[in-house]
């Protein structure tokens, strides 16, 4: 179904109510600070082809934040932000950065889902979170992730050094900080990028500091002095400079990257019901006729994967599989995938209306092995049902080729032109090889 954010309200919170419990923000520590990292430093170009966003100009790559922001794609945001100088492109440095950059458009992927999902679930606790830090930053506290990650000056420590995740002592107050400023990613991950590329676009600017680059400015002040922030033009288009040169945080980023890159391609979790739960799945009342109409509006096909509890070969998918970026990608940008349970009882529509439950459902259709894929096409003749109409039905394990190369002949509907699936996974094998 579709997905809808809510606006946290802006009232004064009572003194009697709680924060969000702490567990909450724990749990989202690791992912944000991953989003930080993804977002500020380690990102780099992508293009896909599912939507070409304008960056013609260094105004049009700012205004592409904000709308990528707007059609829910924060991992394309690593798409505006330089992986390595013009003079690099076809290094073997370039080549191991644009992997990384897959990773992390994929965490911030996951950190945009995760919010969509607590936000759902928790709706009167995000709004008080965002509450409790409207009243933080009336009275002068640290709420972003800058603030916390900036050594503290002054007091009896003096100038403690390190920043917050090495070195120095670690006070209560910069403890707090932390908090506040995780908890922010975590009520709102991209909010201040969104404010300041839509709300606030007529403050920001540009100043010529060469031939190919430019200086962000803000009210007509230069970006991070003294320093800078900057933007230089490749063949593709306008790209953020990333700051790396700053003192202390380029050591904290690094560090931060580092530790985090195991966790930039994890394969996914179970659910109570023991399927995997990968980020790029939806959550739909399982209307067929809906999803459909949803995944059209999106201009992507629906897809619908049948799995069980304990299915090695499911397993071997997600574990192996789906998570390679280049299959990550196809799915992310062409498809609308819901899942079912061969042996669960949440009830199924069908196109036709015919109401049952999943594993009675799996048994009108034919499903008899998990995993299978039930590929449909963008419209559905009336009466007829999900089985009858799939352009593809494919049962069992592949490995990478394999599932790329269905995954794009259903794409680029090569079923139209007659040409069997498996001639054409031969041909592409012979090509390839």
């Amino acid at each position: 179904m579709g997905e809808t954010s809510k606006k946290p309200g802006l009232d004064a919170v009572p003194a009697e109510q709680e924060l969000l419990p702490l567990g909450v923000l724990v749990a989202g520590y690791g992912l944000c600070a991953a989003v930080l990292v993804g977002a500020v430093v380690w990102a780099g170009v992508r293009l896909w082809p599912e939507k070409r966003y304008e960056t013609g100009t260094p105004m049009e790559a700012i205004r592409a934040a904000g709308q990528m922001l707007e059609d829910r794609r924060a991992d394309r945001l690593v798409e505006l932000i330089e992986a390595v100088p013009p003079d690099e492109a076809e290094t073997e440095r370039a080549a191991r950065m644009e992997d990384l950059y897959i990773r992390l458009g994929r965490v911030l992927a996951a950190a945009q889902d995760l919010h969509r999902s607590i936000e759902r679930a928790m709706p009167e606790e995000m709004e008080r979170l965002a509450k409790d830090l409207e009243q933080a930053e009336a009275k002068g506290e640290a709420t972003t992730i800058f603030g916390a990650l900036m050594p503290s000056r002054g007091g009896r420590g003096g100038n403690q050094r390190g920043g917050p995740f090495g070195g120095g002592e670690d006070s209560p107050e910069r403890r707090e900080a932390r908090e506040r400023a995780f908890a922010r990613l975590l009520a709102d991950p991209f909010g201040p990028i969104d404010d300041a590329v839509t709300e606030n676009i007529d403050r920001i600017g540009v100043a010529e500091v060469g031939a190919d680059m430019v200086a962000i400015t803000w009210d007509k002040r230069a970006v991070l002095p003294p320093f800078g922030l900057t933007m230089r033009q490749h063949p593709e288009g306008w790209r953020v400079v990333p700051p790396t040169s700053l003192p202390m945080l380029r050591r904290t980023f690094l560090t931060l990257a580092l530790c985090l890159m195991p966790l930039a391609a994890p394969a996914a979790t179970l659910g109570d019901d023991g399927l995997h739960k990968p980020t790029w799945l939806r959550e739909t009342f399982k209307d067929l006729r809906e999803d459909l109409a949803e995944a059209n509006a999106e201009g992507k096909r629906l897809l619908v994967i049948v799995e069980q509890r304990g299915c090695i070969y499911c397993t071997e998918m997600h574990e192996k599989v789906y998570p390679d970026p280049k299959i990550d990608a196809l799915i992310r940008e062409g498809y609308f995938v819901v899942q079912m349970n061969l042996f669960g009882d949440v009830e199924v529509t069908d196109f036709d209306g015919t109401v049952l439950p999943e594993k009675d459902m799996a048994g009108r259709w034919g499903v008899l092995f998990t995993p299978t894929m039930i590929f449909l096409p963008e419209e559905v003749p009336e009466g007829k049902t999900a089985a009858e109409s799939a352009v593809a039905m494919m049962p069992g394990a592949f490995g990478v080729g394999t599932t790329e190369a269905l995954l794009t002949w259903v794409r680029d509907k090569g079923y139209e032109s007659g040409e069997h699936f498996q001639k054409y996974l031969a041909a592409r094998m012979a090509e390839q090889n």
